[in-house]
């Protein structure tokens, strides 16, 4: 029984036989897959005796029921491709993929990963080559520099980390296809299907979205206007592997963007390019830093980690780095390498800490547009922000706000000698063009002699204040000011200082 009613499988592992044959350890590669799929789908559906996953392991031969195979790929809710050059080299296996894609309107019901990457110039059977695939290789840290398939063996972590990551997108696929109302797959034509373009988007955040999308277009840079920042999570040393996907993980928990979508092509020029292509795409470059140094092409002498690097200060993306504070440096041999994760963008800090600084970044509201000249303003002379030192803080934040409205001002400035700081009040009050009193965690006696001294010197001045704006800030609870003059205008905020609060104080002055 599928946990997807209307369906016979919930899933359709699609696999080349010459991927499953028997390693040099004893293990068929795909059969231990996808029994660690199964366990991992039973435990995040939490409904064990309903998963049917549909795997093949016999060989095909000549009277093998291959109307059967293909019937069950057209009763499969999910169809999962095995990539690797043995897969598409086989026609069975792009027959497969044909059926499903005959039956199925639906981009988001088709999963890949890839064992073993392919050659160059070789390509995947459509619409599978669109399709992003969850590596499940990696290339070795000697100097053959040879992808090697991930193992529970040979890479414990990675391979696991991975196989969690599928299996919760499929999870994620199959609840939403459960949570419909039931009914059979309907039949398309493949042309119909074909122009229906799979968003190839990263690995943890694949499949998120059922409705299809059309393809990025590789040169166009991202314009995000609103929401979460697309993030480059820069490629790593092996041994940061499972930390970069911890990352990428925590990162789409909060729907950011993450590029890159795939593997990128190892060696010098494909390498630059595509991350140059990226970076083009992003608002922020995040790079993980660790021991080992990283590998080094030989047309690209200064390795991975720092081409990236140098990449991101080129094209002027925002660099994020990160070491662990654990990390001695004394230990690191390679003196260029230790000399990089010196740098002055490197934070050796938790990695928590480093995931939260990411996410506030690439999550935080779009900057103000730049202000525009408000029709009608003319001031002669600056605005003065007073303040004690008490209140210090919320006079700079008026400034830093009305500075926005390219308005002239002077803010205060209450440290120096008794007599400095009393000149200083006087000149400003005697020639500033209007003023901004704070009157929050100051004394009230300092406000009241404040107000008493524009009382003294209002006579002296070429001509009246043009505005006299009394901000009453917290804390609630403090002594009234008890002065009342004509001119003055108490803004009542003790209840917070609001950005529509000081929006409105900075027009009052602007206009």
């Amino acid at each position: 029984m599928a946990f997807v009613h209307g369906f016979e499988n919930d899933v359709f592992i699609s696999y080349a036989h010459a991927d499953n044959e028997v390693d040099a350890l004893g293990d068929a590669w795909v059969h231990q897959f996808q029994q660690n799929l199964r366990i991992a789908l039973k435990q995040r559906l939490g409904r064990g005796d309903e998963i049917n996953i549909y795997f093949d392991a016999r060989r095909l031969q000549g009277n093998h029921p291959l109307d059967e195979i293909l019937d069950s790929v057209r009763k499969s809710a999910v169809f999962l491709a095995v990539g690797s050059p043995s897969y598409v080299n086989r026609q069975w296996t792009r027959d497969e993929l044909a059926a499903f894609v005959a039956v199925s309107n639906d981009p988001a019901r088709l999963f890949a990963l890839e064992r073993l990457p392919l050659d160059p110039g070789e390509r995947y059977p459509d619409p599978l080559h669109d399709y992003f695939r969850i590596n499940f290789w990696q290339r070795d840290q000697s100097e053959t520099d040879i992808p090697l398939t991930l193992t529970p063996r040979l890479n414990t972590t990675l391979y696991y980390v991975r196989l969690q990551t599928l299996a919760e997108q499929i999870r994620g696929q199959l609840s939403q296809m459960a949570n419909r109302s039931a009914r059979p797959p309907v039949a398309v034509t493949p042309s119909a299907h074909a122009s229906q373009a799979h968003p190839p988007i990263h690995a943890a955040v694949a499949h998120a979205e059922p409705a299809p999308k059309p393809a990025p277009v590789p040169a166009a840079p991202i314009a995000v206007e609103s929401g979460p920042r697309p993030v480059l999570v820069a490629q790593v040393t092996e041994d940061l592997e499972y930390y970069r996907e911890q990352v990428i993980s925590h990162l789409t928990q909060f729907n950011i963007p993450i590029y890159p979508l795939d593997m990128y092509p190892q060696g010098g020029a494909d390498f630059k390019e595509a991350v140059k292509a990226d970076l083009a795409r992003v608002k922020y470059f995040v790079q993980l830093l660790g021991p080992t140094s990283p590998r080094k092409p030989r047309d690209m002498p200064e390795g991975y980690l720092v081409a990236q690097s140098d990449l991101a200060a080129e094209a002027g993306v925002p660099i994020l780095q990160w070491r662990s504070p654990d990390l001695v440096l004394d230990t690191i041999v390679d003196p260029a390498h230790r000399a990089f994760l010196t740098g002055d963008k490197v934070e050796a800090v938790g990695l928590e800490s480093f995931k939260a600084k990411v996410v506030s970044l690439a999550t935080a509201p779009p900057p103000p547009p730049p202000p525009v000249p408000i029709e009608g303003m003319v001031i002669d002379s600056p605005i003065f922000i007073n303040a004690n030192l008490d209140d210090q803080p919320i006079a700079e934040e008026v400034f830093e706000k009305a500075r926005l409205r390219k308005l002239p001002l002077v803010l205060s400035h209450p440290v120096g000698t008794a007599e400095e700081v009393r000149q200083d009040f006087e000149r400003n009050w005697r020639e500033c063009d209007s003023v901004v009193l704070i009157y929050g965690s100051a004394p009230q006696i300092w406000v009241r002699n404040q107000i008493m001294l524009y009382n003294k010197l209002k006579r002296e001045r070429e001509k009246p204040l043009r505005e006299f704006i009394l901000m009453n800030c917290p804390p609630q609870q403090k002594p009234p000011v008890g002065i009342a003059l004509p001119e003055v205008e108490e803004i009542d905020c003790r209840g917070g200082l609001s950005a529509e609060i000081l929006e409105s104080v900075v027009l009052d002055l602007a206009t």
